[in-house]
């Protein structure tokens, strides 16, 4: 998949500009030993989602200017790709029917909690990604009343 990065040992270079650490989506955690790598923080753009594979898993990086954020790859409403997908106003659009997931609630429309995207705890580290795929943030972690 183009853009994607193999793994960490890749060999890789750094970027020419540094990307600087910084916590990303998601309450503290005791999970920090089940944060796996998952991409390069430089190879995911400014205002994109791009696809990653962990543990034979898929998955969706966003970067909301800087702040990282991971999801499941696949939308909650028609099984869109959002690793190919836009960020816009702190969503992550699908590039099928253009719906927007709030990347902090998981909701495309609070009047629809049954459709929720799952979103990971995530943080940048020395220029890396890392997430805990293992455990999604929980509903009742998420701030329902947030404005867009």
């Amino acid at each position: 998949v183009p853009g994607l990065s193999a793994a960490a040992s890749d060999g890789v270079t750094a970027p020419s500009h540094p990307v600087p650490d910084i916590q990303s989506a998601g309450p503290a955690r005791n999970h920090m030993s089940d944060y796996v790598f998952v991409i390069n923080a430089k190879d995911v753009p400014v205002g994109r989602a791009v696809p990653a594979v962990v543990n034979d898993r898929w998955f969706a990086v966003c970067n909301d200017n800087g702040t990282f954020h991971v999801t499941a790859f696949n939308c909650p409403h028609e099984n869109g790709p959002l690793g190919k997908g836009y960020v816009h106003k702190g969503a992550l659009v699908c590039p099928v029917h253009h719906w927007p997931w709030d990347l902090k609630t998981g909701l495309t429309d609070p009047k629809l909690p049954h459709l929720r995207l799952k979103i990971y705890p995530c943080e940048v580290r020395s220029g890396q990604v890392y997430a805990d795929v293992a455990h999604p943030i929980p509903p009742k972690d998420q701030d329902l009343h947030t404005p867009r």
